[in-house]
Parts: structure tokens; sequence; C-alpha cells
């Protein structure tokens, strides 16, 4: 069983929810890193946040927790660095 867990949403309002998010917005993955969440927008724009964002419409907008924490976990490199980390994984598992 999952333990509840607290997430900000973008209205920084805190709330539980009863079971683990599979991704947040930029706020979120703002916090994740470290950063404000215009930074964490200025390095996306300049290609140092490897994970792309998925969009849900025009204003939904959100960063999958799975491979954020994957990209922290190989020491955030680039995005162009990230994605050929992507490929070569890829390449592995079809063979």
């Amino acid at each position: 069983m999952m333990d509840n867990e607290i997430i900000t949403t973008s209205s920084k309002r805190p709330i539980l929810l009863p079971v683990e998010p599979i991704a947040v917005d930029a706020e979120g993955a703002a916090l994740m890193i470290g950063v404000s969440r215009s930074q964490f927008y200025k390095l996306l724009d300049a290609g140092k946040i490897g994970p792309m964002e998925r969009r849900f419409g025009d204003k939904c907008v959100r960063f999958s927790l799975e491979q954020l924490r994957a990209w922290g976990a190989v020491g955030m490199p680039p995005r162009h660095e990230w994605q050929h980390h992507l490929d070569l994984q890829r390449r592995q598992l079809t063979g």
C-alpha cells in the first residue's frame, strides 16, 4: 500500500494524495532540482534540463517523475546528452 504523499500544486496549496503521482508541473519539477520555476524554464529553454515536458493541451504541461529521477541519477546532463543516454538504453533493450 502506498503512503499518502503531500505535494504542492501550481496554486501553492498543499494537497494530500492517496497515490504517488507519476508527473508534476514545472513548479514541482523545479522544486525537485532546487531552483525557482522561472529558473527552471530558463534552464529548459537553454537545453539544460534533460527530460522533456508532456503537453496535455495548451496550459497543461507535466514532467515525468520517473524521467526526472532517472535524469538526476545520472548527474543531470544537458538535454542532448540525456537524449543520447536514452537512445543507448533503447538500443540495448531492443538488442
